[in-house]
């Protein structure tokens, strides 16, 4: 996604038939012209610099420096003119450009037989056109990139259409380079910390430890700081990793690299899922590259979490401990307690609440005076095969087994949220018997997962929530819409809101009353689909420019860093 108008704006890449033409050859052909190398590092080049996704001019001036550069920017801008298009709207190239191809190099055989264009005539011009050939024939294959919507469309269609066409890749299309890596290191030595203390996971940590070759906590954190740091120089625009025989590489680079010349089937990689697993390419014996750095950092900060479930034999109960002792009590509880209002006349987390009664208790409950929290926590991931192939059913169906109603036979978040608000309003909420009339209850949904917290599914979520309130007979103009915030997020502005009195009240406010607003005024139907249900943390993410380096110093405070 790209920003247009201080709003973020779907992509709409340019392909090979928008300018008139056939292809004329195979695309493995025009491959096979290029050492595999050489569009490998070109690949990187359209991740890294997001320069480069802004609109086809830079792009053509920087691939193709020759006249037919000069051609191409002509041709584009008379072709766009004629249809009367904003320019802005279309792009050659974004993030996912450059990922595609690779998937669809390493698809094809390795077959070192490339052109030599230095002893070729006009030789400078054939490769820049063949290099912009082949980007717009890949484009082709992005499947979902486009956003296709006319004012006939019910709103409906429209947030259906957005959920299903952006889940696939907004996990690395929204990330932010410059703050993920720290964040990530915050998150996995709280998270290693959290294990030292548990009493039945850190038990399992020498075993852990010792299959990456590491002595202990802090010898594996240095191999991750070391990661994370080289993952965001970006120095060659991409990240390069180089070791040397006297110092190799860890052994953890070995288990999540992939050989250059490594065979890897479309198939197997669809949603990048061989990249994510092996989301480092291993070029010689001392020299790496990462294909994509949100790619690494997941993968890293999970197989964490995988490999302690599999030594411990029963990974559905370390689960379970992550999900509540690591993600409620570490990890929600300080920092709701830090951001809204401490002085709040109740301030009541879910262990609070269970003491007074465990059925149905919210994992969080405040009273600031007339205003009302009420907060859900779900750390859940998402399902592989949901993801990968994604339909508006689908995707409904899931929502509704994941946070409605559970297989289990108990409530999910949004139902055990309209249980409450509900409580709250009939003045029969346990866990507060001093409960007035409120003037504003908030609703807050805390997901694990950021896929949760994009357009399209902060739009379903609402309407699951709108539907069990209904069910319940709810139509209190007290009640405000839900709010979808991803951990990450609460983490990373954590002391931004405790810097600003009453900021995270004062944000969401302003958050709620911009999407009910720009969605009813706005005569731009573009423009309703960013604004109405944007996701809380793009609508701060827009208006907040966030610093990750009170991250840094948060790690260094950590004990397992002291000792």
């Amino acid at each position: 996604m790209t920003k247009y108008k201080g709003l973020p704006h779907l992509n709409i890449l340019l392909k090979f038939k928008d300018l008139g033409f056939e292809p004329s050859r195979d695309l493995s052909s025009i491959v096979y012209r290029f050492h595999r190398l050489e569009l490998v590092y070109f690949a990187l080049e359209l991740i890294y610099r997001n320069e480069l996704w802004q609109g086809y001019e830079n792009f053509c001036k920087r691939i193709c420096p020759f006249d037919n550069g000069i051609t191409f920017i002509s041709l584009l801008a008379n072709k766009f003119k004629k249809e009367g298009t904003l320019l802005a709207d279309h792009h050659v190239v974004c993030m996912q450009t450059g990922l595609e191809i690779l998937k669809y190099l390493f698809s094809l055989p390795n077959d070192e037989n490339p052109i030599d264009y230095d002893t070729l005539k006009d030789g400078g011009k054939l490769k820049a056109a063949d290099i912009f050939e082949l980007v717009l024939r890949i484009n082709e294959r992005i499947t979902n990139s486009e956003y296709n919507i006319s004012p006939e469309d019910s709103v409906e269609d429209i947030f259906a259409n957005a959920a299903t066409s952006m889940v696939e890749n907004c996990d690395f299309s929204n990330y932010n380079l410059a703050v993920m890596p720290l964040l990530y290191m915050y998150k996995s030595s709280l998270f290693i910390e959290f294990c030292q203390k548990d009493n039945e996971l850190s038990k399992y940590l020498p075993e852990l430890f010792s299959t990456y070759r590491c002595q202990d906590a802090k010898s594996y954190l240095h191999i991750l700081a070391q990661i994370y740091c080289e993952s965001h120089k970006g120095e060659y625009g991409y990240s390069r990793l180089i070791f040397s025989d006297e110092a190799p590489a860890p052994e953890l680079f070995n288990k999540i690299s992939c050989r250059i010349d490594e065979l890897i089937t479309e198939k197997n990689n669809r949603d990048y899922t061989a990249f994510r697993s092996k989301p480092i390419i291993r070029l010689s014996k001392n020299e790496y590259v990462v294909i994509c750095v949100p790619f690494l950092i997941n993968k890293i900060y999970n197989s964490f979490v995988f490999d302690l479930s599999r030594i411990s034999g029963d990974g559905q109960h370390i689960r379970q401990i992550i999900s509540t002792r690591f993600s409620e009590s570490t990890l929600l509880f300080p920092l709701i307690k830090s951001i809204i209002e401490p002085r709040s006349p109740l301030h009541l987390s879910g262990e609070d609440c269970d003491k007074i009664c465990e059925t149905r208790s919210p994992d969080y409950y405040i009273r600031n005076w007339n205003d009302i929290f009420l907060i859900e926590l779900k750390d859940y991931s998402f399902r592989a095969d949901i993801k990968e192939d994604p339909s508006h059913d689908k995707i409904h169906q899931y929502i509704e087994e994941q946070f409605v109603s559970k297989s289990n036979g108990r409530d999910g978040a949004i139902k055990q949220l309209a249980h409450n608000v509900k409580a709250i309003l009939d003045r029969n909420f346990i866990w507060d018997k001093s409960i007035q009339k409120p003037k504003n209850v908030y609703p807050i949904l805390v997901v694990g997962n950021s896929l949760y917290a994009t357009y399209g599914m902060t739009y379903i979520l609402n309407e699951k929530f709108n539907q069990e309130l209904q069910r319940k007979g709810i139509s209190s103009s007290v009640v405000n819409p839900l709010i979808v915030i991803d951990i990450d997020t609460l983490i990373l502005y954590q002391d931004f809101f405790v810097r600003k009195h009453s900021s995270f009240k004062k944000e969401v406010r302003e958050y709620l009353k911009f999407i009910k607003k720009d969605f009813h005024t706005s005569k731009n139907i573009d423009l309703k689909v960013c604004s109405f249900m944007m996701p809380f943390p793009a609508y701060l993410n827009m208006k907040y420019n966030m610093d990750s380096m009170h991250l840094a110093n948060k790690t260094k405070e950590l004990d397992i860093w002291k000792n």
